[in-house]
């Protein structure tokens, strides 16, 4: 589980907002009903647990059902994305795509193979 380095994003509407994503949210709850917002789009709350700069955490967030009919798992690790807006708080929006952690050299083994030398691409 992580957050990533916020960045400036603009919005369609031209707002100025800070995003981030944190990858392995772990679904901990979500309503049995949605709700609809102001835009009549329907959405369901719910709860993850991740990793933040001050350790782990357990926070309400919200997933759109389109994402949700798509398929989750309570516990299972989603991705999700962090935006802050000037003068509100953080908004969490929980997707549906599965969090992994990435693989490393340490994953694997590469006794035996040598190293290849770089083509020269000069004529």
């Amino acid at each position: 589980m992580s957050v990533s380095k916020f960045e400036n994003k603009t919005l369609p509407s031209g707002e100025l907002v800070k995003e981030a994503t944190i990858y392995g949210a772990k679904l901990k709850w979500i309503a049995d009903e949605p709700r609809l917002n102001e835009n009549g789009t329907s959405w369901r709350s719910c709860t993850i647990e991740f990793e933040s700069a001050k350790g782990l955490v357990t926070r309400q967030a919200c997933m759109y059902e389109n994402n949700f009919q798509l398929g989750v798992e309570i516990g299972g690790s989603y991705r999700a994305t962090v935006q802050k807006r000037t003068g509100k708080t953080p908004f969490i929006q929980v997707s549906h795509l599965a969090s992994a952690i990435s693989a490393s050299d340490d994953d694997f083994d590469y006794s035996g193979v040598e190293e290849t030398a770089k083509a020269d691409m000069s004529v």
